[in-house]
């Protein structure tokens, strides 16, 4: 008889910051496998809640925006969960200027949204988790090997991210913690919707994706749950870059 729970998710806990977009997705797939999951995040989560079983979800409606939120969060997260096994950071922003009009206030936000919560709250995680190990995975994106007009401050914060976890991940490699991202390519969410609909964008994106079309959210969803599993117990340091191929031309 097939396993049934073949990525061994049935149980973990799980905390995860960001419900938008790729996050919707990820936390009702790690619900549709039988995790608990502890989501984070000013946005409206009723589409998770009808859309799998709710009881596996506890939701903390709230903005982060200082390394003692990320604290408080951790804190909150092991006191109704019983702990962590699994923390995934699923939330980003972006604003596409040119390097000249790049704003003080713009680049530390982009900066503080995308690396630095990342970072605090992956450090107020690892007391729990030294003595029982655990799986990191980060959103990185290809912004942090392709030079893209207009994504100084993110890829910026990107490439920081796909650095960050490397050295992060020979830290706590001996404490059995692995520390991954995905990299997605141009994808179908509510952060890039305004700009695929300017113009030709969209039809400029797809020609140079070898597989002919961009990502969807649910292209992503796997690959996280994957890296969040007993099935990717070897595998630390890397992010698995997701887009079509474009990478490789």
């Amino acid at each position: 008889m097939a396993n049934s729970d073949w990525l061994g998710l049935a149980g973990k806990r799980v905390l995860q910051i960001g419900a938008g977009g790729f996050g919707g997705a990820i936390a009702k797939g790690f619900i549709d496998e039988g995790a608990h999951v502890y989501v984070v995040d000013q946005l409206d989560i009723s589409p998770i809640l009808h859309s799998g079983d709710s009881s596996a979800l506890c939701y903390e409606a709230r903005k982060i925006s200082s390394k003692d939120d990320c604290d408080s969060v951790v804190k909150n997260a092991v006191g109704v969960l019983g702990g962590i096994d699994i923390f995934v950071y699923a939330i980003g922003v972006n604003n596409r200027v040119p390097i000249t009009e790049i704003s003080v206030e713009d680049y530390r936000r982009i900066q503080l949204i995308n690396t630095e919560i990342c970072l605090w709250t992956a450090q107020a995680l690892f007391p729990h988790i030294k003595n029982s190990g655990g799986k990191l995975v980060f959103f990185s994106s290809v912004s942090a090997f392709l030079a893209h007009p207009h994504h100084g401050a993110y890829a910026a914060s990107k490439g920081a991210i796909t650095q960050l976890l490397k050295v992060m991940a020979i830290e706590w490699a001996e404490y059995g913690i692995c520390v991954n991202a995905v990299a997605p390519g141009y994808a179908i969410t509510p952060l890039t919707q305004k700009h695929l609909e300017q113009g030709n964008h969209y039809e400029e994106l797809v020609s140079k994706v070898p597989m002919g079309r961009l990502a969807s959210i649910d292209d992503v969803v796997g690959p996280v749950l994957f890296l969040s599993s007993e099935r990717s117990a070897y595998i630390t340091g890397h992010t698995i870059v997701i887009d079509g191929g474009r990478m490789l031309d």
